[in-house]
């Protein structure tokens, strides 16, 4: 959703534009640097303005709000998971390799930050812009400055999921290998571990809402159970993240269905969304949801 209040959506190697209502304003195909059809695409990330940013398998591509390719720049290995690139509070463009490497773009161009292991996922970003990234079979989980400097890195060495920070700098971030998930201070301490490799969304200051294979569960800031409620689908792909709206409802996609439950793991609704379980799910609004899967753009509420 961008900050005009239309839809971006990815499907099918087209970029659209699209109104809440339904309405297609515009399409564009998505070409990569040598004008052929990408290998593979990220989610589109919103910009100011009504812009939108597109990762694809070899260049990161910028399209104004009438659907105008307004930058591309050349990049090397992108992470291929489908996650998208992470944006600064000053609008540099972070992007991962499945070589390891985090790399920065602005308007000096592209820059690597430095390399912390393989297949590293986009980083987590601090308020002061330091970057908490999961350095599988590298550096491990660590906390690095923009400019490449180590600030700390953990014993947690083969972390491999998406991390998540919450509004008081701990992170959270889990490793398939290991099957748990750790939550470190922002000095790097460790807090806690859950016995469940996860990927996370805040729901408070002091709880997490975690999604692992399986199961969905509520933990305390340092990983303690709250509950938990069984999943259909046992496919975790390490990337997609549940979603809480401002009214603590809880969104995940489970085996074709959209599930919402309370803040005390009730169900809201179960509908059926005739998806994956992978990407495509974004908040529009408290309540409202919009999902693109099967070829269709569905709006539920």
């Amino acid at each position: 959703m961008t900050d005009t209040m239309i839809l971006r959506v990815e499907y099918d190697n087209s970029l659209s534009a699209i109104s809440i209502d339904g309405k297609i304003l515009w399409s564009v195909r998505l070409r990569d640097a040598e004008n052929k059809r990408p290998q593979h695409c990220s989610l589109p990330v919103a910009l100011e303005d009504g812009a939108c940013l597109v990762a694809l398998s070899d260049s990161i591509c910028v399209y104004d709000a009438n659907g105008h390719r307004v930058f591309q720049e050349q990049i090397f290995l992108p992470d291929d998971s489908g996650c998208a690139p992470n944006i600064t509070k000053a609008g540099q463009i972070l992007y991962s390799s499945i070589n390891g490497e985090i790399w920065c773009v602005d308007s000096m161009g592209v820059r690597e930050v430095g390399c912390f292991g393989y297949d590293v996922l986009p980083p987590a970003i601090y308020p002061d812009n330091s970057l908490a990234i999961a350095g599988y079979y590298g550096d491990g989980f660590c906390r690095v400055s923009l400019d490449g400097q180590m600030v700390w890195k953990t014993e947690f060495k083969e972390a491999d999921m998406l991390p998540t920070i919450n509004q008081d700098n701990i992170a959270a971030v889990g490793s398939k290998n290991d099957k748990k998930s750790a939550f470190f201070s922002p000095n790097g301490t460790l807090l806690g571990t859950y016995a469940r490799a996860s990927v996370f969304a805040e729901y408070s200051p002091d709880s997490w809402i975690a999604r692992s294979d399986k199961w969905v569960a509520k933990l305390t800031v340092d990983g303690s159970e709250c509950w938990t409620h069984s999943l259909r689908d046992d496919t975790n792909l390490g990337h997609c993240q549940p979603i809480v709206d401002s009214e603590g409802r809880i969104y995940l996609l489970d085996d074709g269905k959209l599930l919402c439950l309370t803040g005390e793991g009730e169900i809201v609704f179960s509908t059926d969304v005739h998806g994956s379980s992978w990407g495509g799910l974004s908040c529009v609004s408290p309540g409202k949801m919009a999902y693109v899967g099967a070829g269709m753009l569905q709006i539920i509420e």
